[in-house]
């Protein structure tokens, strides 16, 4: 089938878990990019590799941004799932600054235009989880037009293999959390700086980051270029602080600091972001829980058929304000969210979570990565205190990880965020 369609002209690379070359398109006379799994002929290792694969193509076929390479076509011939892709005339990054520091202005360019790829597959509950430089490509045009590449270790809901697994890109591009399967948008936000340090400095930010993982220290660019000026050096310090919640909260909010765009005045309520759609806490007891309006939409054919399930996923969150509460409901195509799912309270000027009761589990982003918090089903869980800026997952697996992901923001800690068009 592929070779009616598609004739191979070289290899492009291989490792990991796939081969990709480079091809013409038959009926186009196009070149694309072919990618496959790797075979080893052990089962257990191709099985991986299969999956991987797939759900790479189940991810891409989501998704439909500039800043971000276009699947083509998704061909299975037996099991073995083959991906068609846009073929990107460039290099990637990491050769274009192997040891030759870019301008501080085209290193920006190429991280503002990382960042607008994040916050659109943030929107959507897509965590990349290996941003570095080797993953984006910048087309060989006046405009440095860059593409993210690479979905192989991207996460989806559940859209991914279920097996526990550390993803670890060498150089100081994994966030220390990694190695504790704790994933999140802050981790992308993390390699994301890493990914400026490597561009300001033409080095790995591994050089700079001392006890790495365990107790790392920011990249600062200035100890290897001292004439990286100070507000961009701030940027990459923040990205790269060793906790989640002390970094930027979202893709959007890094940019705006790259920028210069000022945070807006002093905010006298806390907020949650979800999906980038940012909901005010009008009330001293919010709850989160399923949007069960959307439920029978989720059997049977919409179930199978992730476009369709995705425009679903672009509907907001439905906000209720009641006497007592703020009711935020969340459309949840695969119904793991329960209806009552967790509260977020007030009491005595302090901010607590907890469970009540959900099906699956509630859980909370911390150094020690995640910890489940969960008494049982129909069991209310013990309060657990917030501080600003947490990252809570709302159902959480212990092999597949974190479910949807919402950020809870306190006060001055705020900033506008928008949807992306």
């Amino acid at each position: 089938m592929i070779a009616n369609r598609y004739r191979i002209r070289s290899l492009i690379g291989e490792g990991g878990m796939g081969s990709v070359w480079l091809a013409e398109d038959l009926s186009s006379g196009k070149l694309v990019v072919v990618k496959q799994p790797r075979i080893t002929g052990k089962p257990d290792i191709d099985g991986i590799n299969i999956g991987k694969l797939r759900v790479e193509g189940e991810i891409l076929q989501l998704l439909s941004h500039k800043n971000v390479v276009k699947l083509l076509d998704f061909v299975n011939i037996g099991a073995m799932p083959i991906l068609v892709l846009e073929f990107v005339q460039g290099e990637v990054l990491e050769r274009i600054a192997a040891g030759h520091p870019l301008e501080e202005k085209l290193a920006v360019e190429y991280t503002l235009q990382l960042l607008d790829a994040l916050q659109y597959i943030h929107s959507l509950n897509i965590i990349h989880r290996d941003i570095r430089p080797k993953n984006m490509m910048a087309q060989n045009t006046r405009s440095h037009h860059l593409k993210l590449i690479d979905f192989g270790t991207a996460k989806l809901f559940y859209r991914q293999l279920d097996i526990p697994e550390a993803i670890i890109s060498p150089g100081g591009y994994s966030p220390p959390e990694h190695y504790k399967l704790g994933y999140s948008p802050q981790g992308d936000i993390w390699g994301a700086g890493a990914t400026l340090f490597y561009l300001l400095t033409g080095q790995h930010p591994l050089i700079v980051m001392g006890h790495y993982p365990h107790q790392p220290q920011p990249a600062d660019p200035r100890r290897i270029r001292p004439d990286v000026s100070d507000r961009i050096a701030e940027v990459v310090i923040r990205a790269t602080m060793p906790a989640p919640h002390q970094r930027f909260s979202t893709a959007l909010e890094m940019k705006q600091a790259l920028v210069g765009e000022r945070p807006s005045a002093y905010r006298l309520r806390p907020r949650i972001i979800v999906r980038n759609h940012e909901i005010p806490i009008t009330s001293g007891r919010v709850i989160l829980g399923r949007d069960d309006r959307f439920d029978f939409l989720f059997g049977g054919e919409t179930a199978e058929n992730p476009m369709m399930r995705m425009e679903l996923l672009e509907e907001k969150p439905t906000v209720e304000e009641k006497t007592d509460k703020l009711l935020i409901k969340l459309v949840d195509p695969g119904c793991y969210i329960s209806r009552m799912h967790a509260e977020i309270f007030e009491e005595s000027g302090r901010w607590y979570l907890k469970d009540l009761g959900s099906l699956n589990r509630t859980a909370i982003l911390t150094e020690k990565g995640w910890i489940i918090i969960h008494r049982g089903h129909r069991l209310e869980s013990q309060p657990y205190p917030l501080k600003g800026k947490d990252i809570i997952s709302l159902a959480y697996d212990p092999k597949k990880g974190p479910y949807l992901v919402i950020t809870f923001l306190l006060y001055q800690e705020n900033i506008p965020i928008h949807s992306p068009s």
